[in-house]
């Protein structure tokens, strides 16, 4: 795919950009700045809770399998109790993580930054949609922190009511206590709650992302092989690529994945990226700039 050059790239996607056809996919990986806790971090926290006393993953990197079992282990000795686990997230998802102190120093966080920048826009276009399987409500604040008035949806259908982005968060939100959102009624950690979220055709969620997919270019950021959740895109986007003449978008990695996976994507009509941890900002800034040069053009 000639898009998986990242010269290419840029143009591909700030040409989205600048027809307001761009939508993001965002995973854990944007909000690593903070020091919070990862996938594996939160797990082990869940499970070494007096609530719950399951054994720790002790991999390194465990497979996505592995992260899917454990996630099935802690739902299945909660016994369904929504309430705590909401409760049990929330206590260990932001490990301590003051945002008020934050607030006047939002700037070394270079890759939430960088994404606020293909947000905030006017003749040049401007992301109006994001995705997240993330539970967290740090692009919210960030984003909120430029004056953005941001909508979540965690639970459809949904009111929009020209809000400067909307971010939707198909596996469940839990804000941040200096949040004023409100948490939502379910938390989808399970392979069958995730399979029926947005696995299954006729459901509000698929419905929702397929859309999306269809209508727009998507850039994946911060997401991981290695966790199911982020693989369940896949089937959604196996069943769009044959309604459409046209590549998807690009996912970005930070390390080099193995050629079946990137296979996997180029069957997708999505290409792979592999970009340095330290040139994600710079690409995505490469982006508005370009689609600035795109509006300038028009104008002359």
């Amino acid at each position: 795919m000639e898009i998986e050059f990242r010269d290419n790239a840029v143009n591909f996607l700030a040409k989205s950009l600048y027809q307001d056809s761009l939508s993001l996919f965002v995973g854990a990986g944007i909000s690593k700045s903070f020091e919070v806790d990862d996938w594996k971090s939160l797990l082990n926290n869940l499970n070494k809770d007096e609530a719950i006393g399951l054994p720790l993953l002790e991999k390194e990197r465990p497979s996505a399998d592995e992260f899917q079992i454990a996630a099935d282990k802690i739902v299945r000795e909660l016994k369904g109790d929504e309430k705590k686990l909401i409760e049990l997230i929330s206590k260990y998802l932001y490990n301590g993580l003051n945002l008020e102190s934050q607030k006047y120093d939002i700037f070394q966080h270079k890759a939430l930054n960088s994404i606020a920048g293909l947000i905030i826009g006017g003749r040049r276009g401007r992301v109006k949609t994001v995705f997240t399987l993330n539970y967290d409500s740090l692009l919210e604040w960030y984003l909120s922190s430029f004056g953005l008035i941001v909508n979540s949806v965690s639970e459809l259908p949904y009111f929009s009511a020209g809000h400067d982005v909307e971010i939707f968060h198909p596996h469940g939100y839990v804000p941040h206590p200096i949040m004023d959102d409100r948490p939502s009624k379910e938390i989808i950690l399970s392979k069958s709650q995730a399979d029926q979220r947005l696995g299954e055709d006729d459901s509000q969620w698929s419905v929702l992302v397929k859309h999306y997919l269809s209508k727009n270019n998507f850039l994946f950021i911060g997401m991981s092989e290695a966790t199911s959740g982020d693989r369940l895109i896949a089937p959604l986007l196996r069943k769009i690529k044959n309604k459409v003449d046209r590549d998807l978008g690009v996912w970005i990695f930070i390390r080099d994945v193995d050629v079946a996976i990137k296979e996997e994507l180029r069957d997708l009509r999505i290409a792979p990226l592999i970009l340095d941890k330290d040139e994600v900002p710079k690409f995505l800034m490469d982006i508005s700039t370009k689609a600035m040069k795109i509006a300038l053009d028009n104008m002359n």
